[in-house]
């Protein structure tokens, strides 16, 4: 007797369903970001956390909640490493590498002799 360890997906993989992700998080980063953000005053501080940390991680969240329901899990979560691909494709390598790399060029433009002491980032 052989067992059937395929899973059954629920929602078809097309540009629609992508198209319609990038709606849901622009919603979450613009719409929910905005609200969250108004509620803080004059406070910047607390501007930036209520519209980044609050309505973000919720997005993160439905949207591995709904990989898991369309039955993608195992697909998304099997994905080889770049490294390891074949054809090698080096160049993808390059988006994290450049997503540190950024921010370090840029803390020479800083002019921390002018910043105060007692105020770390903002």
């Amino acid at each position: 007797m052989t067992v059937d360890t395929r899973t059954e997906t629920r929602v078809p993989r097309t540009i629609w369903v992508g198209l319609a992700a990038v709606v849901v998080y622009l919603f979450f980063a613009a719409v929910l970001g905005n609200v969250f953000g108004d509620l803080a005053g004059d406070d910047d501080t607390a501007e930036f956390v209520l519209s980044h940390y609050v309505p973000l991680p919720i997005a993160i969240i439905i949207s591995v909640l709904f990989v898991r329901w369309a039955g993608w899990g195992r697909s998304v979560w099997a994905e080889r490493p770049t490294p390891t691909l074949q054809p090698r494709r080096w160049w993808l390598v390059s988006i994290p590498v450049l997503m540190v790399l950024l921010p370090l060029v840029q803390l020479v433009d800083v002019p921390w002799g002018a910043r105060p002491s007692g105020r770390c980032c903002w």
